[in-house]
């Protein structure tokens, strides 16, 4: 017998590749050896100051670009664009489920060890990282449907991993 699929069901012909996905997440907000993170190049060209983006009451809110500003200025485009950006980023974590929405902000935006992580979150090492590879994944779905021009999600098609350079994505700055 066979079964009726409707098209859109065929969204689930490609999966999700976690492990990629999350590592994907990993180098975006921190970079190996002496590169700057993308996320780090993208808060200071929206001119927000590394201890204003650790401060606890850092939100979308308070990075929303303005129109107000002269938008014929190059200069002016760059900072609004990278304020939607961080504004974007910014409102998926606080969006997300508690646990994974404070690994997100607490390892990734203030900078503490996933030791520190671990012990304010109240995991041990194994279900933390569980939780932290679920935590990325679900922030790089969330910002993909945001359409800010950032995709840090991979996929695997028929038991293959898609080359990074054949994804369906936008530039990511």
């Amino acid at each position: 017998m066979e079964v009726f699929v409707p098209k859109e069901i065929e969204l689930f012909d490609s999966l999700l590749d976690y492990d990629a996905t999350a590592k994907k997440v990993k180098y975006f907000f921190k970079q190996p050896r002496n590169k700057v993170p993308k996320f780090e190049r993208l808060y200071t060209q929206a001119g927000i100051s590394d201890a204003d983006l650790k401060s606890p009451t850092l939100s979308a809110d308070k990075v929303q670009a303005s129109a107000d500003q002269n938008s014929a200025e190059q200069k002016m485009m760059t900072i609004m664009m990278a304020k939607e950006k961080l504004a974007a980023i910014l409102a998926v974590i606080e969006g997300m489920e508690t646990v994974k929405g404070r690994i997100m902000k607490l390892y990734y935006i203030q900078g503490y060890s996933d030791r520190q992580v671990m012990s304010a979150v109240g995991y041990g090492e194994s279900r933390y990282r569980d939780f932290k590879t679920t935590a990325a994944v679900v922030f790089a779905e969330s910002l993909a449907a945001r359409n800010v021009g950032i995709n840090l999600t991979r996929y695997v098609v028929n038991d293959e991993k898609i080359p990074e350079n054949e994804e369906k994505s936008t530039k990511t700055d």
